[in-house]
């Protein structure tokens, strides 16, 4: 193989891995507080080292920097859920003074509000490119309507 074959192919390789690095307990510690929800600042006071040295660790370990990941996305997910359900209790809470007859007239019409406030509030999302494709379906399906209307004309008329 020619010099040149020999650079072409190292260069085309995908980089190899570095190899895993085993976590440290107090770095084990810190992302067990961090998964706790405690700020950096908070772990790091806890565990007892520096809050720059946790951000040290975020930026040249990345098997820290990738369980600091995953213990924030579950931090957040629990969070989320725990917002889910109180807005679930809260949405009964509304409705219950909404439909009761014991509370007082200003408590129910304050309620009604709010469910109005939140209907004119409610833009609803879509996840990336979902929005393109109902867009798309929906412009198809326009133009297969017209189509059809259009065969239909010309089916009366040449009858």
């Amino acid at each position: 193989m020619s010099t040149f074959n020999q650079q072409k192919s190292s260069v085309l390789q995908p980089p190899q891995p570095a190899p895993a690095v085993e976590l440290k307990p107090i770095q084990a510690q810190v992302l067990k507080a961090l998964a706790e929800g405690k700020s950096i600042s908070e772990a790091a006071r806890e565990c007892g080292v520096h809050r720059t040295t946790i951000h040290l660790w975020c930026r040249t370990i990345p098997e820290f920097s990738s369980a600091l990941k995953v213990a924030r996305r579950r931090v957040t997910e629990h969070v989320l859920d725990e917002i889910h359900s109180l807005g679930e209790l809260a949405a009964q809470t509304i409705r219950d003074t909404m439909t009761s007859t014991d509370a007082p007239h200003s408590a129910r019409l304050r309620a009604a509000a709010m469910i109005l406030q939140a209907l004119a509030a409610y833009k609803p999302t879509f996840p990336a490119g979902l929005a393109d494709e109902i867009a798309m379906t929906n412009l198809l399906n326009e133009v297969h309507n017209e189509q059809y209307i259009q065969a239909v004309a010309k089916a009366k008329a040449a009858a």
